[in-house]
């Protein structure tokens, strides 16, 4: 949504066009940087660390696979038991 709404603004805005194309095409990156801040704590307990793994398991989201190798859990290269 928050793409759209500067997608929107890039063509319809009286001025300052330029900045919020610049927006439109960072915005899920900037959002990933701000998850990525937001989930670095220097503990997780095994529930936490479990969690993670399901959300892995079902979703096979890239940058969650990145946090649980940072946390020391070995991966299979590719999920059997997601569509993902």
């Amino acid at each position: 949504m928050g793409s759209a709404a500067y997608d929107y603004l890039s063509e319809r805005a009286a001025s300052n066009r330029h900045i919020y194309r610049g927006l439109t095409g960072s915005f899920a990156h900037m959002l990933e940087l701000i998850a990525a801040a937001g989930s670095r704590r220097s503990r997780m307990n095994h529930e936490e660390t479990l969690r993670l793994h399901a959300h892995w398991i079902a979703s096979g989201d890239p940058r969650t696979a990145r946090q649980l190798q940072a946390l020391g859990v070995t991966l299979p290269l590719r999920n059997p038991d997601s569509p993902h």
